[in-house]
């Protein structure tokens, strides 16, 4: 994404062109843990208020198993600074929101395969998001950011472990990004986007037929 490519999105949706934009792409649901996503934001806007902070969150608002999202943005003072699309817009609009952002961040709890952070990735925005499971597959080598789980438990759903973002590192980690937008002398976020694209780029469905042929032939003998 080019930064002349940001600044017509951003102004279709009144976002001013000198914000700071974190963007969720997530189910609303227990193991995407927004809650810890709009507390980091929080947090980060209270030490950093000068950044014109943005927090955008493609998502399911009205699920009947997930958070109330506006209730939690108005309790932790940012529900002007809040927005909120619902799941199922067109690729175009997809990417938009995307690409008009500064950083993705996934605080979830555990992800398979992830496909919010390899869009993020293919589009050119450094993500964020829980050391653990998928996301720590997919981020580790300096293609994107991760943040340790501050503990974990082993969840009475198929007995898997779900790992708890640590908020406040990940605040410290959203500063740093933010202020290396503003230094063109830090390629710390350069090389992140740079590793993070040639990899994306390099993924094949190769392995993933591989082991589904094995599997049939192992099942027909």
């Amino acid at each position: 994404v080019l930064p002349e490519e940001k600044l017509p999105l951003r102004t279709s949706l009144g976002i001013p062109e000198d914000a700071f934009v974190v963007l969720t792409v997530a189910d609303n649901q227990e193991r995407k843990n927004l809650s810890a996503g709009i507390e980091i934001f929080s947090k980060f806007m209270k030490e950093n208020p000068d950044s014109n902070g943005y927090y955008l969150i493609v998502t399911r608002e009205n699920s009947h198993v997930g958070w109330k999202l506006r209730d939690l943005a108005q309790q932790f003072g940012v529900a002007d600074r809040v927005l909120i699309f619902e799941r199922g817009m067109n690729h175009k609009q997809l990417w938009s929101i995307y690409a008009l952002s500064d950083v993705f961040l996934l605080p979830s709890k555990a992800e398979g395969l992830g496909m919010p952070l390899l869009e993020a990735m293919a589009v050119g925005i450094p993500s964020m998001a829980t050391d653990c499971t998928g996301m720590m597959e997919l981020l580790s080598d300096s293609r994107g950011i991760l943040i340790p789980p501050a503990y974990t438990y082993i969840d009475p759903f198929g007995n898997g472990n779900r790992y708890f973002i640590d908020m406040d590192r990940a605040v410290e980690l959203m500063v740093h990004a933010y202020n290396a937008k503003g230094n063109p002398n830090n390629t710390w976020i350069r090389d992140i986007i740079t590793n993070a694209r040639e990899f994306v780029e390099k993924r094949t469905w190769d392995n993933s037929v591989s082991i589904l042929n094995d599997g049939i032939k192992e099942i027909l003998k």
